[in-house]
């Protein structure tokens, strides 16, 4: 069996010199396959939303420590959630973290909200969780910049946010959540999407005059923030997903047009075996590390699976998602 996969040259020209296939990963490709098949949402008692706004606020304090030390922006962003706020606990950094929560959970608007989500029966979807967080954002970034030594900021990374925190708490309501949540689904989005669009739109201005990639990381950890943790926490439940994608056929137009840079790419021909009845195409992959940490490779025959378009949309709820892991 023959299979087909279209390129950019210079995409294609280095899959060929170096004997490779590059797999994407899920938010690099542009197929609604891998969007659209689970919805997550969130559903929790008290416990659990405690939890969690304790792990966000933690999560933004080490952000702000990262992007201190030098640390890249772009892996601020891939690792915005922390896994476990516990795991520092040994060492000073757990305290400021436990001191910091603690504090954090005891402001009486994120009290309000966790007594109006927290009942176990309110379901979060995802943009209302975006929400959420940007409305208590403001706050949070108050508790982390106290909690940071006072050495750490200097301070013309620090002139514009008094009017930055001025700005969101006029525009994102802090408090009368039960309110918000009470309100038409319609109502509920035009406002989501007028905070959100608001937040996107100060990002892009910065952005277009601002070519320094350490000031773009402080403004968007003080901006968007919730952005990035909010989709970190998707690969909580499920692990990262990394496909290559071919096709049946190495002549159609469309696929020329929209893969292969306007019909000036190139289309690479894969010959698959049988193994067991099924395709294959074999890889070769690393398989075992010896104790003076060097790898061993093989070949090993991956199964071609065929896309299977359409089908039923599969929820899940985030806290019971979790728990099972």
């Amino acid at each position: 069996m023959e299979l087909y996969r279209y390129r950019k040259f210079e995409y294609g020209l280095r899959e060929i010199q170096e004997q490779t296939i590059y797999f994407a990963a899920r938010h690099e490709t542009n197929d609604p396959m891998l969007e659209g098949y689970i919805e997550i949402y969130w559903r929790g008692d008290a416990i659990a939303w405690s939890g969690m706004l304790r792990n966000y606020v933690c999560s933004l304090y080490r952000a702000l420590f990262s992007y201190l030390i030098g640390i890249d922006g772009k892996r601020i962003s891939e690792e915005a959630a922390m896994r476990d706020v516990h795991y520092l606990d040994h060492v000073p950094m757990g305290k400021i973290f436990g001191s910091l929560g603690d504090r954090f959970l005891q402001q009486d608007n994120i009290k309000e909200l966790i007594d109006t989500i927290g009942d176990g029966k309110t379901r979060i979807s995802k943009d209302e969780l975006l929400f959420l967080l940007f409305c208590i954002h403001p706050s949070a970034l108050r508790h982390c910049l106290d909690a940071l030594p006072p050495e750490g900021i200097a301070p013309e990374q620090i002139k514009n946010l008094g009017n930055l925190l001025e700005q969101c708490s006029q525009a994102i309501p802090c408090n009368h959540y039960r309110k918000f949540l009470e309100e038409s689904p319609q109502n509920r989005q035009k406002f989501m999407h007028y905070v959100v669009s608001m937040i996107s739109d100060l990002i892009i201005k910065f952005n277009t005059v601002q070519d320094d990639s350490q000031k773009q990381a402080w403004f968007k950890i003080m901006h968007d923030f919730p952005t990035s943790y909010v989709n970190n926490l998707e690969d909580f439940i499920h692990p990262k997903v990394y496909v290559a994608c071919f096709s049946a056929d190495g002549t159609n137009e469309a696929m020329w047009g929209k893969y292969a840079d306007n019909q000036t790419g190139i289309c690479m021909v894969y010959d698959t075996h049988s193994v067991n009845g099924d395709d294959t195409i074999s890889i070769m992959m690393p398989y075992c590390t010896t104790s003076q940490g060097q790898e061993s490779h093989r070949y090993r025959d991956e199964k071609i699976y065929p896309i299977k378009y359409g089908g039923d949309v599969q929820e899940a709820n985030f806290f019971t998602m979790l728990g099972r892991l």
